[in-house]
């Protein structure tokens, strides 16, 4: 929960900043697709099933080519048991993946046509059971981007972007269902992604 409060507390004060607001505004809905997932654990691995991705940026103009950005990201997928050498077991619930984090976009060139860039980013995951009785779980994260940016028009455009994401995972139970236990072994979740969004700007 404090990761959640952390990341609420920096949307609040980025969203509150005069001179990011002066310099202009850029909203990007976007929709993809997201894989990997693996959760290690003794005895098997988690695994979160690739499934379509929907999000939103919210981008503030701080200097002619860099943007902080404030960037949710939420997938919802099957989450499945593979066992060592027993096969894949049944889906054992929906998992629900959200990512929120704050970030900095930095172009590769000036504004024009075609923007290519580079986007970092850190916040928190929250990893929500969805049918079972499991409680919702939030975790340190990070993310790595690249992609790019078009403008048909001053204020329209659309972006295209590519991935890392990397979830922080603590040893020791992870969840329970139906008497087991998954006891986690690995350090981190990995995913990646592609996505592609209109993006309106305001200035």
């Amino acid at each position: 929960m404090k990761y959640a409060v952390l990341v609420l507390v920096g949307f609040v004060l980025l969203a509150a900043s005069p001179p990011a607001w002066s310099q202009g505004l850029e909203v990007t809905a976007l929709g993809g697709y997201r894989f990997g997932g693996t959760l290690k654990t003794v005895d098997s691995d988690l695994v979160t099933e690739a499934a379509p991705s929907f999000g939103l940026t919210v981008g503030f103009q701080v200097r002619r080519d860099m943007q902080v950005e404030l960037f949710y990201s939420r997938q919802t997928a099957d989450l499945t048991v593979k066992g060592d050498g027993a096969g894949d077991e049944p889906e054992i619930t929906r998992l629900g993946v959200g990512y929120w984090h704050v970030g900095w976009l930095y172009e590769l060139q000036p504004p024009g046509g075609i923007r290519p860039y580079v986007a970092v980013r850190l916040g928190a995951t929250r990893f929500d059971p969805i049918n079972i009785d499991a409680g919702s779980v939030w975790r340190f994260s990070g993310g790595f981007g690249a992609g790019v940016r078009v403008f048909f028009t001053e204020s329209v455009g659309v972006r295209v972007e590519a991935q890392l994401l990397s979830t922080a995972a603590r040893s020791g139970n992870y969840f329970s269902y139906e008497g087991s236990h998954f006891v986690v072994e690995s350090s981190g979740v990995h995913q990646g992604s592609i996505s592609a969004g209109l993006t309106v700007a305001f200035w």
